[in-house]
């Protein structure tokens, strides 16, 4: 999980943004075939108080993680509506995760089913918002050819000298196909 690991300690300012570059380095030709993510049944939620405490903190590592490559990425059950994870349930307790061992259910997806309805009715501002983005997202990455069967271009090696580019706290590529060309920062 070395992407998820290396944009943790980034979104959290344990370390610089110029280090995703050489996580990719490491993965290599590989990294087309990776799974990746920012949330999973294992990982503390990007909005739990142990994490971001926001979903919407996580947005940038988010659109990194789906952007970078053509492989697949997965948004976790309710991170599109920045569930927190915060409820002390079953054996799990209050640690920043959903179970996945206990019966229980999340109170954003809960709100969001309204009674099977799956509308926004029962959602607040801040949950319709983050929502608005992660189906944005997701429909730019299948849409956007760049996105979806592109190249992708490192540019931090030719910034780390930029004096108006920050590395720590910025990293830019671009995802290219032989029609499109997009530049993420």
């Amino acid at each position: 999980v070395g992407l998820y690991d290396v944009l943790r300690d980034v979104s959290c300012g344990y370390r610089p943004a110029s280090d995703i570059t050489f996580t990719l380095n490491n993965v290599g030709d590989i990294q087309h075939k990776m799974l990746n993510f920012m949330e999973n049944h294992d990982e503390q939620r990007l909005a739990s108080d142990y994490f971001l405490k926001s979903g919407d903190k996580g947005i940038a590592a988010m659109v990194l993680t789906s952007c970078l490559n053509v492989n697949p990425v997965m948004i976790y059950f309710g991170q599109e509506l920045g569930e927190r994870g915060m409820d002390e349930e079953g054996y799990s307790g209050k640690n920043g995760r959903t179970t996945i061992f206990d019966y229980w259910s999340v109170d954003t997806v809960r709100r969001w089913n309204n009674g099977g309805k799956w509308n926004d009715e029962l959602l607040t501002v801040e949950e319709k918002r983050l929502q608005q983005f992660y189906s944005k997202l997701i429909k730019s990455c299948h849409n956007e050819r760049a996105l979806s069967q592109g190249l992708f271009y490192d540019l931090m090696p030719a910034n780390y000298d930029n004096p108006d580019f920050d590395s720590t706290k910025q990293f830019a590529f671009l995802r290219s196909d032989k029609k499109e060309l997009i530049v993420v920062v």
